[in-house]
């Protein structure tokens, strides 16, 4: 039997609630790995922001918007949506 070093259901516990910009660089691979094959495992991945009102920035400049989003509390939130698309994915 294969061994393997990546168990996406624990890696995404894990994930779960994380701010994403202090993320190791492991981390931040595992997160957009679960962007590309989120569909496939029945998950659903977003970044969020739970705190601010951001319809104030909305005519703000570039750099202006940059450091709001910069300032803001943003956490990784993680559902699993439905079974698997393809069945051969084993979740551990």
């Amino acid at each position: 039997m294969k061994r393997r070093n990546f168990y996406p259901k624990q890696v995404l516990r894990a994930l779960d609630s994380c701010n994403p910009l202090t993320l190791e660089p492991g981390e931040s691979f595992a997160l957009s790995y679960f962007f590309r094959k989120g569909r496939q495992l029945g998950l659903a991945i977003a970044i969020i922001n739970a705190s601010a009102d951001l319809s104030s920035i909305a005519n703000a400049s570039p750099s202006e918007q940059r450091a709001v989003m910069d300032n803001t509390n943003l956490r990784i939130v993680t559902r699993v949506t439905t079974k698997p698309d393809n069945s051969d994915i084993n979740m551990r």
